[in-house]
């Protein structure tokens, strides 16, 4: 054993804790929002606390916009509204913060650590249900969602805790027969739409395959009932949103829907990649313990009629990646809903590994212990901390991230003060007029022609600015106000 039966509950209990301060750590890593997607996921969550069920970003635009240009909207329905109202509720609780932002995220993949040791549990045994959720915990991947420096960020948090989620009530639906796990199943695929859409629905998948390859009764009455039961609970949760958007803001609902689908036949924003794209990702998602994942597949192939409910998981695994590698867009977080997958499938190789030397000589015990030491500190990846949150400034992108948290500590959140008025703040850095709009609560753009800084003024509105490398007609013009600070230009 790889621990004793009768110190489970304060090993995962330590576990679960270890991971909440894993997790801490990490969404202090950055005391600003990150670049992508982080700082739009949390100007929109803001805005939702005066209205749910209106996101927003630009809540009260004055410049002419593109409904079409997510990153300088009105109406935003780039993304389902759940993740964004968790987020919302954060900061209701914990005021207007970066850290607000994240704690949902961080709260999630802690809740995940439990519920895979459960799934482990349930297909193989506690052993490898054990070693998934300390892969869990210390994956740097996942961990760097929760901290928002990943692209999606707390998005595909929240998408792949919804996912697993509905595989665990399907696996416990399975295990006991009890109909309350099928309601679960459907009510988290519905969550999981009203995140990232209908690629929520693979639990279904795992679901059919079991039934009609290995238990054979798909098309029994007792089992297409059961599936529509699900479903429909799916449907009773995704479809409300869909239909309240398509009614209030009908324009840019089909438009978002259009665009989305555009994702499979259409490189998007220049996130496009080879047909392995993802495949050659796993090596640096899973810091290059892929071979885990190929060993413990291999065990739970040949070892099938055993662990009849873990081919399933293999099989949900490589149709999501399937699924992602036709599609014409890429990006490294698509296929993360599906990593705990992969945890479990390494636990059973560790499991394997470990269950032909715990009966040996202390030395290879030894040997043992230490592989699953380097194990786990190649799946945290120290190093790559530094590499992604150490703002050097000699580096640009070092230089870049130190004039972001240099802006955010001393002038956005002190921008009330700082003006004392109702104002529009203009020729912000690029982007960073989201970040200024989310601290201080003012309108803010970025660079502005002539034009449309004539616009600004028409509009009757007070303009202040951050006083330098700025334009002639914003120079010599006097009604505009200066913020007095030293704002840092990127």
């Amino acid at each position: 054993m790889l621990f004793a039966k009768k110190k489970n509950f304060e090993a995962l209990a330590f576990l679960f804790l270890a991971s909440l301060l894993l997790n801490y750590f990490y969404i202090h890593l950055d005391p600003f929002l990150n670049s992508w997607d982080e700082r739009f996921h949390a100007l929109v969550a803001k805005n939702m606390l005066d209205n749910p069920f209106k996101p927003t970003l630009y809540k009260t635009p004055i410049l002419p916009y593109d409904f079409k240009n997510w990153s300088g909207n009105h109406i935003w329905l780039h993304k389902q509204p759940l993740f964004l109202w968790q987020m919302a509720i954060a900061i209701k609780i914990l005021g207007v913060s970066e850290i607000a932002i994240r704690v949902p995220s961080a709260i999630m993949v802690s809740i995940l650590v439990l519920v895979l040791f459960r799934i482990g549990k349930l297909i193989f045994n506690e052993n490898v249900g054990f070693v998934a959720a300390v892969l869990m915990a210390s994956n740097n991947f996942i961990l760097e969602h929760v901290s928002g420096k990943q692209q999606v960020e707390h998005n595909d948090v929240a998408f792949m805790f919804y996912v697993i989620l509905s595989i665990w009530s399907w696996i416990e639906f399975e295990r006991s027969n009890n109909k309350w796990w099928l309601l679960l199943m459907g009510l988290f695929a519905g969550c999981g739409i009203l995140i990232k859409w209908v690629t929520a629905l693979l639990v279904y998948s795992g679901f059919a395959f079991y039934r009609f390859f290995i238990q054979k009764n798909f098309f029994r009455k007792e089992t297409l009932f059961n599936t529509l039961l699900a479903l429909c609970i799916t449907f009773l949760i995704a479809a409300p949103w869909q239909f309240f958007i398509l009614t209030h803001f009908p324009t840019e609902a089909k438009f978002e829907y259009a665009f989305n689908a555009k994702h499979f036949s259409e490189v998007i924003e220049n996130h496009g990649g080879p047909f392995l794209f993802y495949w050659n990702e796993i090596r640096n998602n899973f810091s290059q313990l892929q071979l885990l994942i190929f060993f413990g597949a291999i065990i739970v192939l040949v070892k099938r009629t055993k662990y009849s409910l873990a081919v399933p998981l293999v099989f949900m695994a490589i149709l999501f990646y399937l699924f992602f590698s036709l599609a014409q867009t890429k990006m490294t977080s698509f296929v993360m809903p599906v990593a705990p997958l992969f945890f479990l499938i390494m636990g059973v190789a560790v499991e394997f590994v470990w269950s032909k030397f715990s009966k040996k000589n202390m030395l290879q015990l030894c040997l043992v212990f230490m592989s699953l030491a380097i194990l786990l500190f190649r799946n945290l990846n120290i190093s790559k901390i530094s590499d992604d949150h150490w703002r050097n400034p000699e580096m640009y992108w070092g230089k870049f991230l130190q004039n972001t948290a240099d802006n955010t500590n001393d002038i956005y959140k002190d921008l009330p003060r700082l003006l004392n008025g109702d104002y529009v703040i203009a020729f912000c850095n690029q982007f960073e007029e989201i970040d200024c709009m989310f601290y201080s609560g003012y309108t803010a753009y970025p660079y502005l022609t002539e034009d449309d800084f004539n616009k600004l003024k028409m509009s009757g509105k007070k303009i202040a600015v951050f006083g330098h490398d700025l334009p002639e007609y914003v120079l010599k013009d006097t009604s505009v106000t200066f913020v007095p600070c030293n704002y840092k230009r990127n």
